[in-house]
């Protein structure tokens, strides 16, 4: 799983670099622009519809490679993580013999404190807003103290 998890971060920490959008934008445009230059000796009027297909073609596929770029997000056409996550709590719930609470019984419970030494349950965290939780944690950061490892002991 672990593996997995190192997988989707490099696919969602890692775009494309804008200077190959912009430049596959130029040349897909470029291309477009001088087709019925080239096709309108040979198919006459049928040069607009032949533009007009070869157009809609290449801009969707364009428009398709900015969408997939980043499949981690709740747009329509992301992936649904949510619910693949719900199905491996659930597989992993029946290998265990456990019964833990669902993600939508876990996130939406009072009893439930997903940071440490912190007052707020993961209910209250979601009835706040980004900059607030995102201020709430830089608050909560400037209150750890790191860990000495060479006072840490094996036990085995």
């Amino acid at each position: 799983m672990v593996e997995c998890l190192s997988g989707f971060e490099r696919i969602k920490r890692t775009p494309i670099p804008p200077a190959y959008s912009v430049h596959l934008y130029h040349v897909i445009w470029l291309y477009i622009l001088s087709l019925p230059f080239q096709l309108a000796e040979t198919m006459g009027w049928w040069t607009v519809a032949g533009v007009g297909i070869t157009s809609f073609t290449f801009l969707g596929i364009l428009e398709i490679g900015s969408q997939i770029e980043d499949p981690f997000g709740y747009d329509d056409n992301d992936l649904p993580l949510d619910d693949l996550c719900d199905v491996l709590c659930t597989e992993v719930n029946d290998i265990l013999g456990a019964n833990f609470p669902s993600h939508d019984e876990l996130f939406t419970s009072n009893n439930y404190y997903p940071i440490s030494e912190c007052d707020l349950s993961a209910f209250d965290l979601s009835m706040k807003t980004k900059s607030e939780v995102r201020a709430f944690l830089m608050q909560q950061t400037k209150h750890v103290n790191p860990i000495n490892l060479t006072n840490l002991k094996i036990v085995s």
